[in-house]
């Protein structure tokens, strides 16, 4: 799958991720790319009520996505307080 970032996405990285989380966002960015499936991933939930958007568990934070067509869309990554107010 081709994987795509927001501007609002890289944003957010600055302003909330350490080494650490920016680590292990990549390495799930790396197994997006090489996968055929969602289902294929842990943590990953579909957002009730919306047919494209996702979320991914990264310990307090969620990154939230788009699965469109063959290409994800990374758009937020947020505190768990935060990413059901502010996305989608």
């Amino acid at each position: 799958m081709q994987v795509k970032y927001h501007k609002q996405f890289e944003k957010d990285l600055e302003k909330y991720a350490s080494p650490e989380l920016i680590r292990e966002i990549f390495t799930f960015v790396e197994v997006l790319e090489w996968i055929s499936s969602l289902h294929d991933v842990w943590n990953i939930k579909k957002l009730a009520g919306f047919k494209e958007f996702y979320r991914y568990r990264i310990g307090e934070y969620r990154l939230g996505f788009r699965l469109l067509g063959s290409t994800i869309q990374l758009d937020r990554f947020l505190h768990r307080k935060d990413i059901y107010k502010k996305y989608p």
